[in-house]
């Protein structure tokens, strides 16, 4: 599970209906990738009255590429405990694994280095881990708080905000509503791009594509 309370609406109701002790929370069967991750975004207190807050921290750690190393290690690790009869096995392709990796991370840190001077707000803060490895600075989100939908005195704000700033870029995800973000680039003349926030998402197929999308989409 990628926790932080991502999967807090459903995952739970299923561990309890499949009664396998083996994967109950703590048990040896569950892997839990926030306890490897170092958490940003962690709350200083937990209230309804800061909209949908995760106590833990922003789960959305996946956004960082430099993180699938960090989850890379875990898997291999968890594999080795749970099938100690292929250690080896599960060694070598870690280690395989990560050698090509980090031939991608080199290429594509390049890459953002010429990025580090954009300006973007989001919908809902799921790129704060790739835009804080990037240096990329984000002015805010269209969501007031997160999960609360946004109104119409925080989108003015918003647009004023940007027309400062002079930013022309809003990143948007696949599954919140669109029509607030097509609303401040016509009041703005920012431009509107559609980010991936997980592998399969925005039509990613494979690691490589998930984040040469979110790369491309935030630079162009």
């Amino acid at each position: 599970m990628n926790g932080g309370e991502l999967e807090l609406g459903w995952l739970p109701p299923l561990l309890r209906a499949a009664n396998n002790p083996a994967i109950r929370n703590g048990a040896k069967g569950l892997l839990d990738m926030s306890h490897y991750v170092p958490m940003i975004d962690v709350p200083t207190s937990v209230s309804r009255a800061f909209g949908d807050v995760h106590a833990q921290g922003n789960p959305h750690f996946s956004t960082d590429p430099h993180v699938v190393l960090i989850m890379a290690k875990a898997i291999k690790d968890k594999l080795i405990e749970l099938d100690p009869e292929h250690a080896a096995t599960y060694t070598k392709n870690y280690d395989a694994f990560v050698k090509s990796w980090k031939a991608y991370l080199a290429n594509f840190d390049a890459k953002m280095r010429q990025c580090k001077t954009k300006k973007v707000v989001q919908y809902h803060q799921l790129f704060n881990y790739f835009l804080r490895r990037y240096h990329i600075k984000s002015y805010g989100t269209i969501e007031p708080l997160p999960g609360i939908a946004p109104s119409s005195k925080h989108t003015m704000e918003l647009n004023n905000i940007m027309r400062e700033n002079g930013m022309q870029k809003i990143l948007q995800d696949v599954y919140h509503e669109k029509k607030t973000a097509k609303f401040i680039a016509a009041k703005t003349g920012a431009k509107v791009a559609i980010i991936p926030h997980d592998l399969g998402a925005a039509g990613s197929k494979t690691l490589e594509e998930f984040y040469n999308k979110i790369a491309n989409r935030i630079c162009q």
